[in-house]
C-alpha cells in the first residue's frame, strides 16, 4: 500500500489484521520485511499490524528530503491520521526506536497506547554521565562504520524466511547508504533521556544479550527512567533481536501486550 506525506514523498506500508493497531518501524537501512516473523504472530493474537518503510528505505520513495528523526516521526503521525488510527502501539528497532522517541516528543504520550524499544538506548553516544551507548567506536572513522552492512550487527543468523525477503527487497530497491548519512548522524546525536523520564505509558525495552552495538544493561537502566518500564534481555541475540531469536522475541512481545490488555 502507498501513502503520500505532506511534503509529497510516497511511502510504502503493509496493513494486516484488525483490532488495536501496532506500528512496526525498522532501523537504519533495513526494510519492513525484517518484521516478517512478527506480523503473523501479532495478527493471530488479534492485532492490526502496520509495518512502514521509512522514506528512502525498502520500497518507499528515494529522496534526500527529510533526513531526520523528527521528519520520520511526522511521517508516522501522518500515516496514523490517514488511516484513522487512535492511540497506536509503537514498536521500533534501532533507528526505528529513535523515531518512536521523536514521535512522543512531538505528539505527546497521550497519542499512543504503549511503546516497545528494540535494542536502542535513548542516547547513542557515551558521555561522562552516560555509559550505555554504542560500544567503543572511533568517530574519526565514522565513514568506515557507515559502510558496514546491516549483517554486521548480528550475533547469529537471521531466520531463513526473513533473510530471503530482506535480501529480495534490498536487491530490487538497494538502500543508498552514503546518501542517507545525514539521517544516521541525526540519530547518533540525540539524547532522548528527558523524553523517557517523563513517560507514563507502558514501555517495554528489549535488548540483545550479545548485541555488537550496545551493552544489554542499557535496557534496565532505560526502563527505570519511565513510570511503567519493563526490561527484557534476550539471550543469544544480537542487534537484530526480532529476526535472530524470533520465537523468544514474539513470546516477550505478546506477553507484554497481553498485560496491557488486562490493565
Amino acid at each position: 500500500m502507498r501513502f503520500m506525506t505532506s511534503d509529497r514523498v510516497t511511502l510504502v506500508y503493509s496493513d494486516h489484521g484488525s483490532g488495536q493497531a501496532i506500528i512496526l518501524l525498522a532501523g537504519f537501512g533495513v526494510p519492513k520485511e525484517i518484521w516478517q516473523a512478527q506480523v503473523p504472530a501479532l495478527v493471530g493474537a488479534g492485532y492490526r499490524v502496520i509495518s512502514l518503510d521509512g522514506r528512502s528505505h525498502g520500497q518507499s520513495e528515494r529522496t534526500l528530503k527529510g533526513q531526520s528523526l523528527w521528519r520520520r516521526a511526522t511521517d508516522v503521525h501522518e500515516l496514523v491520521t490517514h488511516l484513522g488510527i487512535k492511540k497506536p502501539i509503537l514498536v521500533g528497532h534501532s533507528l526505528g526506536a529513535g523515531t518512536c522517541f521523536a514521535y512522543i516528543a512531538q505528539f505527546g504520550e497521550q497519542s499512543i497506547t504503549a511503546m516497545v524499544d528494540v535494542d536502542q538506548p535513548p542516547q547513542v553516544l557515551n558521555t561522562r554521565h552516560w555509559h550505555y551507548g554504542m560500544k567503543p567506536i572511533r568517530w574519526a572513522k565514522w565513514r568506515d562504520y557507515l559502510a558496514r552492512p546491516w549483517g554486521a550487527a548480528r550475533f547469529k543468523a537471521v531466520d531463513q524466511t526473513t533473510s530471503a525477503l530482506v535480501t529480495a527487497t534490498e536487491s530490487e530497491r538497494p538502500f543508498q547508504q552514503w546518501a542517507m548519512a545525514p539521517l544516521l548522524l541525526d540519530h547518533l546525536r540525540h539524547n532522548w533521556r528527558p523524553v523517557l523520564a517523563g513517560l507514563h505509558c507502558p514501555c517495554l525495552i528489549i535488548a540483545g544479550a550479545a548485541s555488537p552495538l550496545f551493552k544489554p544493561q542499557f535496557a534496565e537502566v532505560t526502563a527505570q527512567m519511565t513510570a511503567q518500564g519493563t526490561a527484557v534481555v534476550i539471550p543469544a541475540a544480537g542487534h537484530l533481536v526480532m529476526a535472530e531469536q524470533s520465537a523468544a522475541f514474539n513470546h516477550v512481545l505478546l506477553s507484554f501486550l497481553a498485560h496491557i490488555r488486562q490493565v
